[in-house]
């Protein structure tokens, strides 16, 4: 079988998670949807997609039953967007380091405002991109250049009432990202697109080494 190391880290993830979701009935994800709203206990289990790709569903069977631990293995694997929301899917951490950068470049630490807008975005708002880039495509590139663009203000020493007036732009677009990540929002025509975009480009690469 070909090496997949040619795709990005986000197509790797996306292709593995809709290949696995494949094993279990809708009942099974409806009901893990249940259990994890309803049970902190297990939400704290999965801190990250690589947390949820090291457990397997006899080990999770272990610790809290066969049934419920395929139920949640069944939402997950369906919508591992939901883990991204729990660990900062809320895309708190996003408000907390920009909020931080417009202090730290009040009172002139240029250099940790850069960092904590970079970290704003790297440990922010990247984790879930690849959930938002299925919901909502033209929001994402929306949120990706204001955040660049905040970024560059701080680098060019703009007023600081420029950096804040950006840093609320930011904000009300992590609102909007948030609402189109609530899986309430998730829709059949965004979840085939998804898959059938990550198929079309399978099928276009077999078709070449055919040939």
């Amino acid at each position: 079988m070909a090496s997949f190391n040619h795709l990005p880290a986000n197509d790797r993830w996306a292709l593995a998670f809709y290949i696995s979701q494949l094993s279990y009935t809708d009942r099974q994800a409806q009901e893990g949807e249940r259990l994890w709203r309803q049970t902190p206990e297990i939400r704290a289990r999965f801190t990250s997609l690589q947390a949820l790709s090291q457990v397997t569903p006899a080990e999770l069977a272990s610790q809290i039953g066969e049934g419920p631990a395929s139920a949640v293995m069944a939402y997950l694997r369906r919508h591992p967007e939901a883990i991204t929301q729990t660990a900062g899917g809320d895309l708190s951490v996003v408000r907390t380091r920009l909020a931080a950068a417009v202090e730290a470049y009040r009172a002139g630490r240029q250099q940790q405002a850069k960092d904590l807008a970079l970290s704003a975005y790297l440990d922010g708002f990247e984790p879930v991109e690849p959930a938002l880039r299925g919901r909502d495509a033209e929001l994402l590139t929306r949120v990706e250049v204001a955040m660049g663009d905040f970024r560059a203000a701080i680098s060019r020493g703009d007023p600081p009432a420029e950096i804040e007036r950006r840093a609320l732009e930011i904000d009300g677009l992590i609102s909007e990202a948030e609402q189109a990540l609530a899986p309430d929002s998730a829709s059949f025509v965004s979840t085939f697109l998804s898959a059938f975009t990550i198929l079309l480009r399978e099928g276009l690469e077999a078709l070449l080494i055919v040939v």
